[in-house]
């Protein structure tokens, strides 16, 4: 079993103490510890782009990397998060979201789902999507999913 000593922030205040674990928390105890050391509670990211290099329409192995990034900086949660995009890489990307989130990446976090962008987007609310992506809404694309 591991530990770890350090700064305990809890809700509503900060302790000095000592969480031991292995795939889970088995103990956490008080300390006469000053260490700087923060142990917090695991982050979730809802809207995950990338990481490590690589981005959320780049395919199955690009999923794995960007996850293993965002855990190894507290994440233990995230939702892979396309860009505007041709309707056909879009939906390309869920499929690979969902067969990765389904089969879990080892040493990852949980992929709790995906967060959609475009191809269907305002022009003139655009934020940081690719102008020359968007496309007008059409009953026909989406029965052809």
């Amino acid at each position: 079993m591991s530990h770890v000593d350090g700064q305990i922030v809890l809700r509503d205040r900060i302790v000095s103490g000592r969480v031991s674990f292995d795939s889970h928390i088995r103990q956490i105890e008080p300390t006469s510890s000053t260490d700087n050391l923060y142990i917090l509670p695991d982050f979730i990211d809802g809207h995950v782009h990338g990481g490590g290099g690589v981005d959320t329409m780049d395919g199955v192995g690009a999923i794995e990397t960007l996850s293993r990034f965002h855990l190894t900086h507290g994440t233990t949660t995230i939702l892979p998060t396309t860009i505007t995009a041709p309707w056909s890489d879009v939906m390309d990307a869920f499929q690979t979201i969902e067969e990765v989130s389904t089969r879990g990446v080892k040493d990852g976090p949980h992929i709790h789902g995906h967060i959609w962008k475009g191809p269907f987007v305002s022009p003139h609310k655009l934020g940081a999507q690719p102008p020359f992506m968007i496309e007008a809404p059409s009953f026909p694309i989406f029965w052809r999913t």
